[in-house]
């Protein structure tokens, strides 16, 4: 919500107020496992896009918390 390219940068302005999650790395990638195993990838390539595209994403998404109205850490 609050990245800044790709058309992104208008949605913060809709928004009232924004808040950001910031949960354990080992944490994270254990829910998304158990998430896309759920969904039907096995615990190999579960895994491997926990660690990749999500991990990619979830990067991004952590550069832009200092914009956030609110900071939750779990």
């Amino acid at each position: 919500m609050l990245f800044d390219k790709a058309g992104w940068e208008k949605v913060a302005a809709e928004l009232t107020e924004i808040w950001y999650i910031n949960v354990n790395d080992s944490v994270r990638i254990e829910r998304l496992v158990k998430r896309h195993e759920f969904y039907g990838k096995d615990k190999k390539s579960a895994l491997n896009w926990a660690t990749g595209t999500d991990e990619i994403n979830a990067k991004i998404v952590e550069s832009t918390a200092a914009r956030a109205d609110v900071i939750i850490n779990i």
